[in-house]
């Protein structure tokens, strides 16, 4: 089992919402982000940062928001 963390941040480094953190078996995995932040309100039109990490290995890509 690998421990996991989906979060999207603000490109100043914010954390805006956690996707998903749990202990998953090795293999491939789908998640929805909805748009929202953690209070629940939606997030307005920018760049962000899709961080995942997985053990001791860490994927950062970048999400452009063009429409609200």
């Amino acid at each position: 089992m690998n421990d996991v963390r989906l979060g999207v941040y603000h490109v100043a480094g914010r954390l805006v919402q956690e996707i998903d953190h749990s202990s998953v078996a090795a293999g491939s995995y789908e998640r929805t982000w909805d748009r929202r932040d953690a209070s629940g309100a939606w997030v307005a039109r920018g760049v962000y940062v899709l961080r995942q990490a997985a053990g001791a290995e860490v994927v950062l890509r970048k999400i452009v928001l063009l429409s609200e």
